[in-house]
């Protein structure tokens, strides 16, 4: 193709559109990373869970595709293909072929670390099937992407220098079976995004936590949404004439559901400093309090509980009334307490303090 053709093909020219890829994917990576640095401060004090090594592993998954993606777009990934040399075409797509399997396992890691969590919230047995079933469904989803990408062409390097005696899978064949695994995908991210709704029905939340939980459906919801639009893109895999170009799009649409998947599961465990910054505005009121003082509140709770009995079980006479006695006892031992649970690394939201039940 001489170079007249070339340009009335491309108006726009050789031009390179790989921001539209690496733009979004750093940025929404840096703000996981971030969340990543405030859980971790947070959780200094705490053992690890089975959540903690999901999201440290996806999150390494997550930087090596980024990185990975943009070594791809170094020889060539955004160009429009006929502006770019045969060998820098081969090494741009084998590039692109090698983000795909960790993008997938860094986006399942994810999932099911949310799905872990709220299986050990739920006690319900039917949520808890539920849950069971999205961690099934999305590592089953996974593997059958792996295995796709490795048995559709022998051998596999057809997939990016286009050797004409390959053995391949017909390309309808390939787009079928990853439409079935994206459509399980987004299935998995929608019942994601809607569990935090299932915990606004039956507890009394207030207003902080309520914006908290409609910032993460709102998170989920974009994650489906994501999914959906890898879904749109399929009917162009292994038919188009300008791979490097048509891989921008499905290539930016991965990184965003994955990274979003990231900050979502990282961002279910930051309750104590998202409260402990709304309490430095002075938007709630926080009450901070060590494992001594938390003794020394059971041990009135354990002297309250005490008092009510001796109210209710001493049998008065007529030389000594409760009602001239028992307040006297009162007042030297009343004490101005918070109702609620202390969490373990002593931080914990008070509600308006109040008097003993017991008077």
């Amino acid at each position: 193709m001489s170079v007249d053709q070339v340009q009335q093909q491309f108006a726009g020219g050789d031009d390179n559109i790989q921001a539209a890829v690496l733009v979004p994917a750093t940025i929404t990576l840096a703000l996981s990373l971030v969340l990543c640095g405030i859980r971790i401060r947070a959780r200094r004090s705490s053992p690890l869970v089975w959540t903690d090594g999901m999201i440290a592993a996806a999150l390494i998954l997550a930087i090596s595709d980024l990185v990975i993606i943009a070594t791809g777009c170094h020889y060539g990934l955004g160009r429009h293909t006929v502006f770019v040399d045969s060998a820098r075409i081969v090494k741009a797509r084998h590039f692109g072929f090698l983000a795909q399997p960790l993008c997938v396992w860094s986006i399942c890691l994810t999932k099911c670390s949310i799905a872990w969590t709220a299986l050990k919230t739920r006690q319900d047995r039917e949520w808890q099937w539920v849950f069971c079933w999205m961690i099934f469904v999305q590592t089953t989803c996974t593997v059958a992407t792996n295995v796709i990408l490795a048995v559709q062409c022998q051998p596999i390097s057809a997939l990016w220098n286009d050797d004409v005696a390959a053995q391949c899978w017909p390309p309808e064949r390939t787009q079928l079976a990853n439409y079935v695994t994206l459509g399980f995908g987004a299935i998995t991210s929608l019942l994601l995004s809607l569990t935090p709704l299932t915990f606004v029905k039956s507890v009394n939340r207030p207003l902080h936590e309520l914006i908290g939980l409609g910032i993460l459906v709102g998170i989920g919801l974009f994650v489906t949404m994501s999914s959906v639009a890898n879904m749109v893109y399929l009917h162009g895999y292994r038919t188009t004439q300008d791979p490097l170009r048509d891989m921008i799009a499905p290539t930016a649409w991965w990184q965003i559901e994955q990274n979003l998947c990231l900050i979502a599961s990282i961002a279910i465990h930051l309750q104590t400093p998202y409260e402990t910054l709304l309490a430095r505005f002075g938007l709630i009121c926080q009450v901070r309090t060590g494992p001594a003082a938390c003794q020394r509140l059971n041990r009135l709770e354990d002297g309250s509980q005490m008092l009510k009995s001796l109210k209710t079980t001493i049998p008065w006479g007529s030389v000594h009334d409760s009602a001239a006695h028992l307040p006297s006892i009162v007042k030297t031992t009343e004490v101005v307490h918070s109702t609620e649970l202390l969490r373990d690394d002593g931080l914990q939201i008070g509600t308006p303090a109040r008097r003993p039940s017991w008077q």
